[in-house]
């Protein structure tokens, strides 16, 4: 079982760790002090399950998961504040821990998570972590994406998208002069977008509804939408209820 551990206080990551390392199952793949290194590690390592702080400066907890693409691991809230939706974290998350907590505490929740390990896909893992954001955060679709661009990480809004296309495991973010990649596929980013202000217009083509400047009919019952900037994107006829 591979871990991450994600916490901005030193004394909380050093605690945990000591008590990971006792059980003869657990690797800890890596440690990230805020949100920022968190998403970067959880994209790099690929490890098997999170135990992230919900609270940091920066990018709390809740926001990292926001930035999460492609696979999802399990999740392992720790807080010290249970008013911080502790009852979405009984509902979504694999277990949350307490701050304090001992290390029976602590082997209650891997025995929970060696348990859900073993039973639950890739699938379930990351509509469980969907359904956690959207409550604890009354936010049911992203309001920005983290992209990586010449070395830098770019927190870009997902408002600034002028259109998106699929390309093999990852989609192109178009977003004015900018085009950016992001490793996720087209129905799991279609999923967390808001349906008002997204439209999906052929099976590889996402477009921004507020970008598009006209529509023009095109052969075999196609369209051809003309975006604000010029862009011109073919819109199969299966999608025209989209708009």
């Amino acid at each position: 079982m591979r871990v991450l551990i994600v916490d901005d206080e030193p004394p909380a990551r050093r605690k945990l760790a000591e008590f990971l390392r006792r059980e003869r199952d657990v690797e800890i793949s890596g440690e990230a002090a805020n949100g920022m290194q968190a998403a970067e590690l959880i994209d790099e390592l690929q490890p098997d399950v999170v135990f992230l702080d919900v609270q940091m400066p920066g990018m709390n907890g809740f926001e990292v998961l926001e930035t999460i693409h492609g696979r999802i691991p399990f999740v392992v809230f720790v807080t010290a504040y249970d008013q911080y939706a502790v009852k979405a974290f009984e509902v979504h998350a694999v277990d949350y821990l307490l701050k304090p907590f001992d290390r029976n505490r602590l082997q209650a929740c891997l025995s929970r998570v060696r348990d859900q390990i073993g039973r639950d896909s890739g699938r379930d893992i990351q509509a469980r972590v969907e359904k956690l954001i959207a409550e604890a955060t009354g936010r049911a679709y992203l309001n920005r994406v983290m992209v990586k661009n010449k070395g830098r990480i770019i927190f870009l809004q997902v408002r600034d998208i002028d259109w998106i296309k699929a390309l093999s495991n990852y989609v192109e973010l178009h977003a004015g002069a900018q085009t950016y990649l992001l490793r996720d596929t087209m129905s799991s980013l279609e999923a967390r977008l808001d349906p008002a202000a997204f439209a999906r217009v052929h099976r590889s083509v996402i477009v921004n509804r507020d970008r598009i400047r006209e529509l023009q009919p095109w052969s075999h019952n196609d369209y051809l939408l003309i975006m604000k900037d010029g862009t011109e994107i073919r819109m199969s006829r299966r999608y025209h209820k989209n708009l």
